[in-house]
């Protein structure tokens, strides 16, 4: 007889300030939680790269933004932010190869002769090697249902998703993938002010939370 699969999750005991429904009442957690897609979410050191100033075929270096890691975060003049031999592609055959490491912070790549030009704004992102960073409580998640039916789980929110929830609580990507869902509903409470980096989300994803679920501001 096969052994049963069995997921094991980490238990985090108190509610987060952000939720304003106890988790005991019905109805409030997704029943057998939603898969997250570690694939959609970036490394802790993932590298963001905006192109500029546009740059020619040929060229032997890039103009880009300064480099900062995926999440915002700032990278250190002493780290090295993408080594040398990295592949980006910004675009199809747009593709440029360090030929030196770029160091955190760096407003300038060097690389082989671009067989092809590059336009301001054009960007991609390094991957990184590091462990994937952990999703935190609060963090909004989608999919169509076109990714539901191909069995693809939850990535980061776009707000033209048909499935769009929010993560009750932290999930370390690198040991499992099932998240607890704040299940949507117009009766689930969310408090704007406590939820983690609703103040930075784009008016459209702010809309797609304050659709389906009732939003307030809680007392401190």
């Amino acid at each position: 007889m096969a052994t049963p699969l069995v997921d094991y999750g980490f238990f985090q005991r108190t509610t987060p300030n952000w939720i304003g429904t106890p988790l005991t009442d019905p109805k409030i957690t997704t029943p057998g939680g939603i898969r997250l897609d570690p694939a959609q979410f970036p490394r802790e050191d993932a590298v963001t790269v905006v192109v500029g100033a546009a740059a020619n075929a040929n060229d032997t270096s890039i103009t880009v933004t300064a480099l900062a890691y995926a999440d915002g975060r700032a990278i250190p003049s002493t780290v090295v932010a993408i080594p040398s031999g990295t592949i980006l592609r910004f675009g199809v055959k747009k593709f440029a190869i360090l030929t030196a490491n770029a160091m955190g912070g760096a407003t300038t790549l060097t690389v082989e002769a671009l067989g092809h030009s590059l336009a301001l704004n054009d960007s991609d992102t390094y991957a990184g090697v590091a462990r994937r960073r952990l999703v935190r409580s609060g963090t909004l998640v989608s999919r169509t249902f076109a990714e539901r039916t191909a069995g693809t789980g939850y990535g980061p929110a776009v707000h033209t998703d048909d499935q769009i929830a929010l993560v009750a609580f932290d999930l370390d990507l690198e040991i499992e993938t099932l998240a607890t869902a704040y299940q949507p509903n117009a009766g689930n409470v969310v408090y704007e002010n406590f939820l983690p980096g609703f103040d930075a989300l784009s008016s459209n994803l702010k809309a797609a939370i304050r659709s389906r679920y009732t939003c307030m501001i809680g007392n401190n």
